[in-house]
């Protein structure tokens, strides 16, 4: 290769880029980290697998946008994903923008999730869909 890579592994870290912050927060799962990118005055957060925890909610505080999995219906709680009203009520806790759901099982596709978060979570929705693309 005509140019050299270099990794960094990280954890609970703070990152400066030009012209982006990015902060990163081990989360409930087996190894995930879950990420902060803030840019121009604007944040994502970014949760990969995870389940309810602390460090999703306060790493997600005040986002413009939480990307958020959303993996399995209330009936079915899981120690490493997280349900439809745990994942609205991440969004609440942490006060954000909007919230961008994800990683759907087969279990939760029939649930109306919709209806579920809007009843724990008051700010802007949006189902997450192969090849969507976000403006903000």
């Amino acid at each position: 290769m005509p140019f050299k890579v270099v990794t960094k592994e990280l954890e609970n870290s703070f990152l400066m880029i030009p012209g982006f912050r990015i902060k990163s927060r081990v989360v409930k799962h087996e190894s995930t980290i879950a990420y902060r990118i803030e840019a121009e005055g604007k944040s994502i957060v970014f949760s990969g697998d995870t389940a309810y925890c602390e460090d999703i909610i306060s790493l997600a505080n005040e986002a413009d946008l939480l990307v958020l999995e959303c993996s399995l219906p209330d009936s079915l709680p899981s120690s490493n994903h997280l349900t439809v009203s745990q994942a609205a009520s991440i969004a609440k806790q942490a006060n954000v923008k909007s919230l961008l759901l994800n990683h759907f099982y087969p279990q939760v596709e029939n649930e109306p999730i919709e209806k579920i978060v809007k009843n724990i979570y008051s700010g802007s929705l949006r189902i997450a869909s192969d090849l969507m693309v976000i403006e903000f």
